[in-house]
């Protein structure tokens, strides 16, 4: 019971950085779909928590396709290998190296509050999405609908982590209001 405790009480702290695929091989190793930028890095982290509130140590083996196989440590056999499948994999925010100025990490920007150049609050950030041309805020508006902008400069003059704030260019909401009205 001690151990659920701590995870909900990290859990505001806590990031997802991957999730188990499934097992691989007969040694206790696992497939994992990483989310970090350099896939290897899930384990670069040090311990990692599973939302089942399980702490685990994995150490990289190799790549296989888009997945990243791991050993996770005290885990001999596919059979225990194999109940980890689906489980998503959760790393310490303080464990994130520091950016530099101006650069932000996606889960930092979700839930932000987001405002027009006039301090009117448009909506909130619900994801940040990147289809390979540049990361893209995905907002839900006041009126309860879905709104996209690029993560520029331009769209996006000014982000303050520490206020919960992002602050949209109005002609950019204008651009996403001409293209609804078509």
């Amino acid at each position: 019971m001690l151990r659920r405790q701590v995870f909900l009480a990290l859990n505001a702290k806590l990031v997802c950085v991957g999730v188990i695929a499934g097992a691989s091989g007969v040694r206790g190793e696992v497939r994992i779909r990483s989310f970090t930028e350099n896939p290897k890095d899930i384990v670069a982290y040090g311990s990692v928590w599973l939302k089942s509130d399980e702490k685990l140590d994995l150490k990289f083996v190799r790549y296989s396709k888009e997945l990243v196989v791991v050993k996770v440590l005290g885990v001999d056999d596919r059979a225990k290998a194999e109940l980890y499948k689906g489980e998503k994999i959760y790393v310490e925010r303080s464990s994130f190296p520091t950016l530099g100025e101006e650069e932000f990490y996606h889960s930092d920007l979700i839930d932000l509050k987001v405002v027009d150049c006039n301090n009117i609050t448009i909506g909130v950030v619900k994801s940040v999405l990147n289809f390979g041309a540049g990361d893209i805020i995905d907002m839900v508006m006041q009126n309860g609908k879905s709104c996209i902008l690029p993560f520029s400069s331009w769209a996006i003059p000014y982000v303050n982590i520490e206020r919960g704030l992002i602050v949209v260019n109005n002609e950019a909401l204008s651009d996403v209001a001409e293209e609804d009205s078509r």
